[in-house]
């Protein structure tokens, strides 16, 4: 599979499971507290998303909801290449 055709399928996959954290009261991936971070009011996830399972390739993603009126808001992914 290429390096594209994985970055494509990896930018769906997060951007379907980010926008279904965003609504969860109780998900997996979702960080309760964070050492040294003080109480927030917003909610935020972290994991990764698997994009070669025959190779164990994965990205890492940390999802941070806006801090008002998170719905209306725009989601924007950013990834960091590595050696390839």
């Amino acid at each position: 599979m290429s390096f594209r055709l994985c970055c494509s399928i990896a930018m769906c996959v997060a951007a379907i499971l980010l926008h279904q954290c965003s609504f969860a009261v109780s998900h997996p991936n979702k960080i309760t507290n964070l050492p040294g971070q003080p109480h927030v009011d917003f909610h935020q996830f972290s994991g990764y998303v698997n994009v070669d399972d025959q190779n164990k390739k994965a990205l890492f993603f940390y999802f941070v909801e806006a801090q008002n009126d998170a719905v209306s808001k725009p989601l924007v992914l950013w990834l960091n290449g590595g050696g390839f």
